[in-house]
């Protein structure tokens, strides 16, 4: 069944999502907002759920950044990041820039994302981000329909 979902853009602007979802105009129609994670913070999503428990939460878009020199290997960031997303009621994550070349291209947004994977434009050589090795850990761990269990401790 196709779903529409609401907002598509950054944690920081959780008001408007709540306002989109007051009118019932709107609500009758859906009641899912698409999350980025660029700006904000997963917390802020609270807000929303506490305004509209029934609303449906995702994870659609956070990519890592390609000119960060850990960007092959800070696998733990998005641990904590992923953490974070399933602990404040986001139902899913979804890669964004699944595959991009080393400068990070094609990427038509502001920010200096790479791919979940790169392939060298010179020798097609691919290497994977932490991103990448954060998904492989929890996709080996989750199954669908898995439930979260509240937890504080850090990831």
């Amino acid at each position: 069944k196709t779903k529409i979902w609401l907002l598509d853009h950054n944690y920081n602007l959780w008001g408007r999502a709540i306002c989109e979802l007051d009118d019932q105009k709107v609500s009758r129609i859906t009641k899912s907002i698409a999350w980025h994670g660029y700006l904000g913070s997963p917390e802020l999503v609270r807000k929303v759920a506490a305004a509209h428990p029934d609303a449906e939460m995702y994870w659609t878009e956070g990519g890592p950044d390609i000119t960060d020199p850990k960007y092959l290997t800070d696998w733990s960031k998005w641990s904590r990041t992923f953490t974070g997303i399933l602990r404040n009621g986001m139902r899913c994550i979804i890669a964004w820039n699944v595959t991009l070349d080393e400068q990070g291209k094609p990427n038509i947004g502001p920010f200096p994302c790479g791919g979940v994977v790169t392939v060298h434009s010179g020798n097609h050589e691919v290497t994977r981000s932490g991103q990448y090795w954060g998904f492989a850990h929890f996709s080996r761990h989750i199954q669908r329909g898995a439930v979260v269990i509240d937890s504080h401790a850090e990831a």
